[in-house]
């Protein structure tokens, strides 16, 4: 097996298939006197190709006496092995599909009891923001293990939560934010305020619409004859077809939404009321930079 490997990793990676590789790896872990060198490039080789692979190649079960639902360590190797092999020509289009191959893989290990607070951090933090599109599936991952670790302290809390982008979170997504208990107060009235931010945007694009719908563009034609060029000016409304009646549909329910965030306002400004003076205090050097939550 050790020769095998070993000729492997003189190949051309591309000619190398992902799903063998795995499939090499399920054997080699059974072997108990394969070395820790043949592990490592088997490691780096799958990592390489890591882009190729599905959800179910990851789901592999842990070592001997250890309780997680998956072998996590090796996800983690994996990662790290694919960011280092990365090529730089094409490294953001194969970073996004594996970043949404481990927001998979979170989603569903996250519901594991034993997968502890420091372990799923490193999971979350594994890759950099730039390579999600969307922090969405990250949030719904991060809300499970929230949910089922509710016992796990403040500071943990903060750090899982550290991995988030809220300008990369939908409109639903920030709403649940805002009113989950789950998660730290801090990081609830920073989903409250990019929500309103999100819905302010919204408002202004469709006042923005309303501005160029009602305008008047001028067409102006050239007629040509004999004696002279003559320029007639026609005044004609822009038709914005699509867009602006699409926003209209849409106005109640954001006229709805932002009632029920005034609502929700007071709700904030109650829970702020109700921390304790200790929590209060820690947040005193940067309570200066914290955005006024309802104009």
């Amino acid at each position: 097996m050790e020769v095998i490997i070993n000729l492997l990793s003189l190949l051309d990676r591309n000619s190398l298939s992902c799903k063998h590789l795995f499939d090499m790896f399920r054997v080699a872990s059974s072997l108990e006197n394969i070395s820790k060198h043949c592990k490592s490039v088997l490691d780096t080789l799958i990592g390489s190709q890591l882009d190729q692979a599905t959800i179910d190649f990851l789901l592999v079960p842990p070592p001997r006496k250890k309780h997680y639902m998956y072998d996590m360590n090796l996800v983690l190797r994996l990662v790290n092995a694919f960011q280092n092999e990365l090529n730089c020509c094409s490294s953001l289009v194969r970073l996004r599909k594996v970043a949404s191959l481990l927001d998979s893989y979170l989603v569903e290990v996250s519901a594991d009891s034993y997968l502890t607070p420091s372990k799923f951090a490193a999971l979350v933090l594994l890759l950099p923001d730039s390579a999600r599109e969307s922090h969405d599936r990250l949030f719904q991952a991060i809300d499970i293990y929230l949910q089922v670790h509710g016992g796990i302290c403040e500071a943990e809390k903060m750090r899982i939560c550290s991995a988030l982008n809220y300008a990369k979170l939908s409109t639903d997504a920030l709403r649940h934010l805002a009113r989950n208990s789950k998660f730290p107060s801090r990081i609830a009235i920073q989903g409250f305020i990019n929500q309103q931010s999100k819905l302010e945007n919204l408002f202004e694009g469709q006042k923005h619409i309303d501005t160029i719908s009602g305008s008047i563009s001028i067409e102006e034609s050239i007629k040509e004859n004999e004696n002279s060029d003559q320029v007639l000016v026609y005044a004609k409304r822009v038709d914005v077809p699509g867009k602006a009646e699409q926003l209209e549909v849409q106005l109640p329910g954001m006229q709805f939404r932002v009632t029920e965030l005034d609502k929700f306002s007071g709700t904030i400004h109650t829970q702020i009321g109700n921390i304790p003076r200790t929590r209060l205090s820690s947040l005193g050097n940067n309570a200066r930079f914290l955005p006024k939550l309802c104009s």
